[in-house]
């Protein structure tokens, strides 16, 4: 290990300080070195009992071709910045922090507006009834009608047919109509029977109508190879809705 000994004395400090400033006063003065980062410095042996006053260390250029140490001198070559040293051992883990305070509740939504009324799934029914009629052979007779309103409507109709000629087969049929316009249409075949005078079945009609724009419905019927078939308790029943899917 190096030792090195200054002589105390007043003149020391101003030694020293005049040493350092004609080191470092110049531009061409490079204390320490670069890029190194080196303090050259000039140990003189001979002055190790310098009597006070007396020179012992030199700092000096760390450019050699420039400044150099005296034969009677050594030269001693100082980091200005020592090894990086062992990482420290790690310290102690921080207490867990407070929680922090619940935020304020925020204020509830002012309540919306009533919504309208919506309108009302108005059902209306129009209807007709006929208690008797007959159809000879021939064109097509009416023997039920019935006005409506412009709207879309669902129509059922009936009527009981029965053979009014005790001699032949009565082949009938009838029709529903909105205006001019057939809805449906069914037929039947009423057999003779010489011992039960008048065979009669029942015919049922359909029809449905979207945006209908009013006007008359009507149910029309036709009897072949009769001379006469009577129908009975005729009906018809058209129910207004709002819309048709």
């Amino acid at each position: 290990m190096l030792s090195i000994r200054v002589p105390r004395s007043p003149a020391v400090p101003i030694a020293v300080t005049a040493l350092v400033l004609c080191a470092t006063g110049g531009a061409v003065a490079a204390i320490p070195d670069s890029p190194g980062g080196e303090i050259h410095v000039c140990y003189n042996a001979q002055n190790a009992n310098a009597a006070p006053g007396g020179t012992k260390l030199s700092i000096i250029d760390g450019q050699k071709n420039r400044f150099g140490c005296s034969p009677t001198e050594t030269e001693l070559t100082f980091n200005q910045r020592g090894p990086k040293g062992d990482q420290g051992i790690q310290g102690v883990k921080g207490d867990k922090g407070d929680k922090g305070d619940q935020g304020l509740k925020g204020d509830q939504g002012l309540k919306g507006d009533k919504g309208d009324k919506g309108d009302p799934g108005a059902i209306t029914a129009y209807s007709a009834a006929v208690e008797a009629a007959n159809v000879n052979q021939g064109p097509s007779k009416m023997v039920l009608s019935k006005s409506v309103p412009a709207g879309s409507y669902v129509i059922n109709a009936k009527a009981d047919m029965s053979n009014g000629d005790d001699d032949d087969v009565a082949f009938t049929g009838c029709a529903l109509y909105a205006g001019t316009t057939a809805l449906d249409s069914a037929s039947t075949n009423l057999e003779e029977d010489s011992f039960n005078v008048g065979s009669a079945e029942t015919i049922a009609l359909q029809g449905v109508l979207a945006g209908y724009a009013g006007g008359e419905l009507n149910i029309q019927c036709s009897a072949v190879d009769s001379d006469r078939v009577d129908i009975s308790r005729i009906k018809l029943t058209a129910i207004q809705v709002s819309s048709i899917q």
